[in-house]
C-alpha cells in the first residue's frame, strides 16, 4: 500500500503505510521484509520529503546491517546503492564512490547483470556532478556493453542515453540533441521516474541557460510534469526559484519575479537543510545580483559563503585525483577563479 501511494504522489500515506509494516514486521519477526522497507524508507527521506539526511541514511545504514546478518548478498548491494545514492545528492562524493564500487563488486560476482547496471548509471552521474568526461565516457561504454550483452530492460538503454546526452552537452544547440533529450524526460516519466525526470530536467534546464538558450529554459521549466514534482520536492522546488533567478538575470521579458526574489525563495528553502551543489550555486547567484547592483560589500559575503561550501565539499574528497576533477570542473572554476579575483582586488 505503501508503495502505491508514493507512486501516486501521496508521501504523507506512503511514509505512515511504510512505518505501519516495520511494526508488524517486528512483531512477527521477518527481518528481511523489515529491512527492504528500511531502505525504501532511506531513499523516501532524502528524495521525497525534505532532504532529511541524517534520517535517510539512518534507515538505510539498519537495513544494510539487517541484509548483511542474513547473508542476503543482492540486498546487501541494492542497500550499498540506495546508501550510495544518499551520499551523491548530498555531495559526500568520497563515500558515494567508494559504496558503489563495493556494490557493482557484490552484483558482478552474483552475475546480476541487471542490478550492476543500475549501479553504472550511479557511477555516470556521479562523474558528471565531478566533472570527469574520461570516466563517463568508460562508464557509458560499460553500460552499452552490459546492456547488449545482457539484452537488458528499455529502461537501461533510456538511462544510458541520459548518461551520453550530459557528456555530450555541448552539442545542445542542436534540434537532434534537444529532441533526444526530450524523449528521454518522456521515458523517465512515462516510468513514474518522477526523481530522474526532474534530475534531468533540472540539468536540461540549467544547460540551456548557460548557452543563453532561456525561451526553451523557461519551457521546461514550466512543464506539468516538472511543476507536479517542484509542488511535492523540496529541494526541485528550489532548484526551480533558482533557475527562475538566473533567467531573470539575463533576460526581464518572462514576467518572473525579480531575480532577487527567486533567489532569496530557493536559498530558504534549503538553508536548514544538507548542503547540496544547489547551496553553492545559489549563494554564488545572489552575490553576482548584489554585484550587479553595486552592493560591493554584500556581494562579497555572499561569494565567501559559497567558496565555503565549495571547499567544504572538496575537503570530503580525499582521493587527489577525484577532488583536483571536482574543482576544475567548468562551472566550478569559473565561479572559484572570479571570487579570487574579487577578493584580491
Amino acid at each position: 500500500i505503501g508503495n502505491t501511494y508514493n507512486r501516486k504522489g501521496d508521501s504523507d500515506n506512503a511514509e505512515k503505510y511504510w512505518n505501519g509494516s516495520i511494526q508488524t514486521n517486528l512483531l512477527v519477526g521477518n527481518l528481511d521484509q523489515e529491512a527492504k522497507i528500511l531502505s525504501n524508507l532511506g531513499i523516501f527521506y532524502y528524495c521525497y520529503i525534505k532532504m532529511n539526511f541524517e534520517k535517510a541514511l539512518e534507515q538505510c545504514k539498519r537495513a544494510y546491517d539487517i541484509f548483511v546478518s542474513l547473508g542476503n548478498k543482492k540486498m546487501e548491494g541494492i542497500t550499498l546503492t540506495n546508501l550510495g545514492e544518499i551520499y551523491l545528492m548530498g555531495c559526500d562524493y568520497q563515500n558515494a564512490f567508494d559504496l558503489f564500487v563495493k556494490a557493482r563488486d557484490i552484483f558482478h560476482h552474483l552475475l546480476n547483470a541487471e542490478e550492476e547496471a543500475g549501479v553504472l548509471f550511479m557511477l555516470g552521474k556521479l562523474y558528471f556532478k565531478l566533472g570527469d568526461g574520461k570516466k563517463l565516457k568508460q562508464v557509458i561504454n560499460d553500460y552499452k556493453l552490459l546492456i547488449e550483452k545482457n539484452l537488458l530492460a528499455e529502461s537501461h538503454v533510456n538511462n544510458q542515453k541520459f548518461l551520453e546526452l550530459i557528456y555530450s552537452s555541448d552539442n545542445i544547440k542542436t534540434e537532434k540533441y534537444i529532441d533526444t533529450y526530450r524523449n528521454v524526460l518522456n521515458v523517465f516519466n512515462k516510468q513514474g521516474e518522477k526523481i530522474f525526470f526532474a534530475e534531468a530536467n533540472s540539468i536540461l534546464c540549467e544547460t540551456l541557460i548557460q548557452h543563453r538558450m532561456l525561451e526553451a529554459a523557461f519551457s521546461a521549466l514550466n512543464s506539468d510534469e516538472f511543476l507536479s514534482v517542484c509542488k511535492e520536492n523540496l529541494l526541485f522546488n528550489a532548484e526551480k526559484k533558482y533557475l527562475e533567478g538566473l533567467i531573470a538575470l539575463q533576460s526581464d521579458r518572462f514576467k518572473l519575479p525579480p531575480p532577487i526574489e527567486s533567489l532569496d525563495d530557493a536559498y530558504n528553502l534549503i538553508k536548514d537543510g544538507h548542503i547540496t551543489e544547489l547551496t553553492w550555486k545559489i549563494l554564488y547567484a545572489l552575490g553576482e545580483n548584489y554585484l550587479k547592483r553595486g552592493n560591493l560589500k554584500k556581494a562579497q559575503d555572499y561569494f565567501f559563503y559559497s567558496k565555503e561550501v565549495l571547499n567544504f565539499i572538496s575537503d570530503n574528497i580525499k582521493n587527489d585525483d577525484m577532488r583536483d576533477k571536482y574543482l576544475s570542473k567548468p562551472e566550478r572554476k569559473v565561479v572559484l577563479d572570479k571570487i579570487e579575483t574579487i577578493e584580491n582586488s
